[in-house]
């Protein structure tokens, strides 16, 4: 038996709605795209697509990893929280649609005050970090529909992980 070798969202250029602009990051799990999706005549939306990537969609507890994350994402509405828009399947690969932020992750931030021997105020400082213990707590508390604590941690609070919008939002 042959088997043939799924695409990537990358190279067919678009997965489900979304056509892919660029390719903005990797990780363990899956690749993530900036994307265009386009409606009717003069609506379009800007969204980041994260792809379960193609060699691990052989694995059952990897899927399930996958969409037990895109589970949880849809469930979470806060304005510290990334917002999930869709998940789904594609020409067999697993993606997951959430909101893009415009902005610049708090290591960026960081290294762009340090080339120019600054620090980031201690103000802002306090301010960013009490927004994403906002969403970190909404999130920690999240009850599933029977009222019972979903117990979510977040496994990867860094650096990279807190986006500060360019309109000064926090998630």
């Amino acid at each position: 038996m042959t088997m043939q070798a799924v695409k990537t969202a990358q190279e067919r250029g678009s997965i489900g709605p979304y056509k892919i602009l660029a390719k903005i990051g990797e990780g363990g799990m899956g690749t993530v795209y900036l994307t265009k999706m386009d409606g009717p005549p003069g609506f379009n939306k800007i969204a980041v697509v994260k792809e379960l990537r193609a060699e691990l969609n052989g694995s059952r507890r990897l899927v399930e990893m996958f969409l037990n994350e895109a589970r949880l994402a849809a469930r979470l509405t806060h304005p510290n929280v990334v917002h999930t828009y869709d998940a789904n399947e594609d020409d067999g690969n697993l993606y997951l649609a959430m909101e893009y932020l415009d902005g610049r992750d708090m290591l960026q931030v960081g290294r762009a005050c340090r080339a120019h021997n600054k620090a980031v105020p201690f103000d802002v400082t306090a301010r960013l970090i009490a927004d994403a213990c906002a969403g970190l707590e909404y999130a920690h508390n999240l009850k599933g529909v029977d009222g019972k604590s979903l117990d979510l941690v977040h496994r990867d609070m860094s650096p990279e992980n807190l986006i500060i919008t360019f309109e000064g939002q926090v998630k």
